[in-house]
């Protein structure tokens, strides 16, 4: 069938302006919405954060978490920006603690959609690391952490999270580190002492909550709340008492020459860190693996 030419029209720039601006607006609407959307999972996650059992339990020895208005200097909670101090968020502290790195080459930056639509802190697997002192420095060999991170692509994966050291030791004897073994497994690493309990890794950027409780014989690895039947997960108790006065974010900490050395740089995003100086129940572990997961969707 032949088109006659007088039927066919052009559109107008009247035309064309409203197509454009209709298009507009559903963009604008959209960019709204998933702002709006992002708002809510802060402020959800935030109330969640203040509503938790973490700060009832007791001998609670720090809590760094990524979502409180509490954690970070307003100035440093953008995007990309470097973060130079992590507050703690431990409510029975009379002394506002925070994690810190003077290096100006070696901080790592504030990720505002780190794991699952909310903010963490980015380390860059080169040298990025954080630093901070723990005022609970009663020796001990029970102990329970939590973290909360996300491990993404690398090179090297013998890498550590984070460390809990006792920072007079002239050696690894006073380290405790958790981080990644052979790009396959999650190992808590206790220096000269053990280093052979493990579970499998969830793999690059999957979020997963990793938690340790040792009691003094016995020390066993969660992934995500569950307990883990991996060969040699109950392996390796600590005897000996640990003074653990600093914890090294980031990075597995060594004494060497008399100095501080950090290696085994992490790559990924972390979110929350919780540290007890004794070993948790069953029962209070699960009231914040629940926290965990509920918060950060996990």
């Amino acid at each position: 069938m032949k088109v006659s030419k007088k039927n066919l029209k052009a559109f107008s720039l009247v035309e064309i302006s409203v197509v454009i601006l209709t298009i507009g607006l559903l963009i604008a609407g959209i960019t709204r919405g998933l702002d709006l959307y992002q708002d809510f999972k802060i402020t959800t996650a935030r109330s969640l954060t203040q509503n938790s059992p973490v700060g009832r339990i007791s001998d609670l020895s720090i809590w760094l978490e990524t979502v409180s208005l509490k954690s970070f200097d307003k100035n440093e909670a953008v995007e990309n920006a470097e973060i130079s101090k992590w507050y703690d968020i431990n409510p029975t502290l009379t002394i506002r603690n925070f994690a810190y790195n003077n290096n100006q080459n070696a901080k790592p930056t504030y990720d505002g959609n780190g794991i699952n639509n909310l903010p963490t802190i980015k380390f860059d697997g080169v040298n990025d690391a954080l630093i901070s002192n723990i005022y609970d420095t009663t020796p001990t060999n029970n102990i329970t952490y939590f973290v909360v991170t996300k491990r993404l692509p690398v090179y090297n994966y013998n890498t550590s999270s984070f460390s809990l050291i006792e920072r007079d030791a002239l050696n690894d004897d006073k380290l405790m580190a958790f981080g990644e073994h052979t790009g396959n497994e999650l190992r808590p690493r206790v220096d000269n002492v053990g280093a052979g309990f493990i579970t499998p890794h969830p793999g690059n950027n999957n979020p997963y909550i990793a938690s340790c409780i040792f009691t003094g014989t016995t020390n066993t690895i969660y992934l995500n709340g569950v307990k883990s039947n991996y060969a040699n997960s109950r392996a390796f108790p600590i005897t000996n008492n640990f003074n653990i006065n600093r914890i090294v974010i980031g990075s597995r900490w060594s004494y060497v020459n008399e100095a501080d050395n950090f290696t085994a740089s992490y790559n990924g995003n972390i979110g929350e860190i919780i540290f007890f100086s004794r070993a948790l129940s069953e029962s209070e572990h699960s009231l914040i693996i629940n926290y965990l997961r509920k918060k950060w969707g996990i």
